[in-house]
């Protein structure tokens, strides 16, 4: 929404006020312009530009969101129906000094027109009457009561606009026949400014919705409903002008304005017509230049998935055709062990043993590689997760890797919902690394739990291990990457890359923090599947 149709509406009322407040002036220092605008028209009444005044801060309070204010504005929208609603029963009764003469009592009594004193016009207080009602209804949280307003602010409109367009017209009609309660000039233009405004306001409801909406039907509204007034109303104007001047005769008067009217009609037709082409031919333009993009980016993505996918095969392929070999040497190695009639000497036996090791971490390594990549390409097989039962079938796996002096708490932990085998080779990874961390130290201390962070659980676990320095964190969850030497822990660097993947197939993330020596904690959440 633009910022211009935030303020427009204030601004219309602080016109109103702005002309309230200029007659009340005119009455107080007998200036006759302030008055009544036109010399020899009707002037306003002072409780007129008063209840302007009061309507205007009844509206400015009301759009504000502070109780306070929200009050105020309802005390000064009262006080407008509570003095509208005298006024119309003091006509009905046939009061002739009523509420409208208590200000400005005497000058009020020198200010004759139509043979009639200055009073409030009875449609005058009917105008504040349904307006007020209408400000009071948009103000509703209840859109159904919101869209009530437009039926009293309708009759609002209609009386606003008889009495502006019967001054440009000079209908004498108006001011004859109900010269009793004629409306001034300035009046009745204050209460047009009030129907702008609160049309204005009320964007996000009834026909004013459709009015301001960016869609064609909105775009053909704010063009035509301006001229559809204007050009009638310049055309009449233009009729009576001839009239009154008798520059033609009524034949051709009546000829040039439905000429007229056709002409401009037709001509702000054809100007809404191009603008709604050009807006056609840019969204036309733009559907096209979408259809290229995604074209694009699905062209793009599949050469990703036959890539990714020629990848796997070649990986797999690799994987297998290594397995073959290495076992064939592991077996030879070890049959050459087992013979008894070949003498093998300390050195030799070592070195058996250093190839029956590398052969069994290369076999152990290609698994684990085969492991990473299947990650990669099978599907996630979702399943409401009780994560306190998978935590202890894991740390059953292990246990003849945990000390009988270790201290392990676990937590409650909230079920989640993921792949039960992909879940559970996630704690498997996470607590193995965090027993073969603790190694050095005298006992196992692990916690293993979760908590709730914005909405979102953040499950955990917690070691007392020999941690690591996160100057290298980058290179954690790096495939095939070690933050201590071989010597000191045995390893592939592996496992924390294939929990990241995982994890991240899940929709989650994974991080850690450490500090040297005093152990390591891993977070991971599984947000987009809670």
């Amino acid at each position: 929404m633009k910022k211009s149709l935030l303020i427009l509406p204030h601004f219309y009322m602080y016109i109103v006020m702005g002309i309230a407040l200029a007659t009340l002036t005119g009455w107080q220092f007998n200036i006759d312009l302030l008055r009544r605008v036109i010399s020899g028209l009707v002037a306003m009444n002072p409780t007129t530009a008063v209840l302007f005044i009061f309507y205007g801060f009844a509206f400015i309070c009301l759009q504000s969101a502070s109780h306070f204010y929200q009050v105020t504005g309802i005390i000064f929208l009262g006080l407008v129906i509570c003095i509208s609603g005298i006024k119309i029963t003091q006509y009905i009764a046939d009061i002739p000094n009523g509420i409208d003469s208590i200000l400005y009592s005497d000058s009020l009594k020198e200010d004759i027109k139509y043979n009639t004193p200055n009073r409030m016009s009875i449609i005058t207080a009917i105008s504040f009457l349904v307006n007020s009602i209408s400000l009071y209804l948009y103000t509703k949280p209840i859109l159904q009561k919101r869209s009530l307003a437009n039926y009293p602010l309708a009759i609002g409109i209609f009386i606003s606009l008889l009495s502006v367009i019967g001054y440009i017209y000079r209908v004498d009609i108006n001011y004859s026949v109900l010269q009793r309660f004629p409306m001034a000039p300035n009046t009745a233009l204050n209460f047009l400014f009030i129907a702008i405004a609160l049309l204005l306001s009320q964007k996000d409801t009834g026909y004013m919705k459709e009015v301001f909406s960016p869609y064609t039907g909105g775009v053909l509204a704010r063009k035509l409903i301006p001229s559809m007034i204007i050009i009638p109303v310049g055309m009449g104007l233009l009729l009576l002008v001839g009239s009154w001047t008798r520059l033609y005769g009524s034949d051709f008067r009546i000829a040039l304005h439905t000429l007229g009217v056709i002409t401009l009609m037709i001509a702000v037709l054809l100007n809404v017509i191009r603008s709604l082409n050009h807006t056609d031919e840019a969204r036309v333009l733009a559907e096209s230049e979408l259809k290229k993009a995604k074209k694009l980016v699905e062209d793009h993505l599949r050469k990703q998935e036959e890539s990714a996918r020629e990848i796997a095969e070649f990986s797999y392929a690799i994987s297998h055709n290594l397995r073959t070999p290495l076992r064939a040497i592991n077996g030879y190695t070890a049959l050459l062990k087992e013979k008894e009639y070949i003498h093998i000497d300390q050195e030799s036996a070592h070195m058996l043993n250093v190839l029956q090791q590398n052969t069994w971490k290369m076999g152990q390594l290609l698994d684990d590689l085969l492991t990473f990549i299947k990650i990669s390409h099978t599907p996630i097989f979702y399943k409401q997760i009780d994560l306190n039962v998978l935590v202890k079938q894991v740390l059953s796996d292990l246990n003849k890797f945990i000390k009988d002096s270790s201290s392990i708490a676990i937590d409650t932990l909230p079920k989640a919902r993921g792949d039960y085998e992909l879940l559970r080779l996630v704690y498997q990874h996470l607590l193995s690394n965090a027993i073969k961390y603790s190694e050095p130290k005298d006992s196992l201390s692990l916690y293993i739990g979760a908590y709730n962070l914005h909405e979102t659980t953040v499950y955990f676990v917690k070691d007392q291990g020999c941690g690591f320095d996160m100057r290298h964190y980058d290179k954690l969850f790096g495939l095939f990457t070690r933050l201590h030497q071989e010597h000191e822990f045995q390893g592939l660097g592996i496992g924390l890359a294939v929990t990241q993947r995982i994890i991240h197939k899940h929709g989650g993330q994974i991080w850690a923090e450490s500090e040297p020596g005093k152990g390591a904690v891993f977070y991971f959440t599984l947000e987009s599947h809670q």
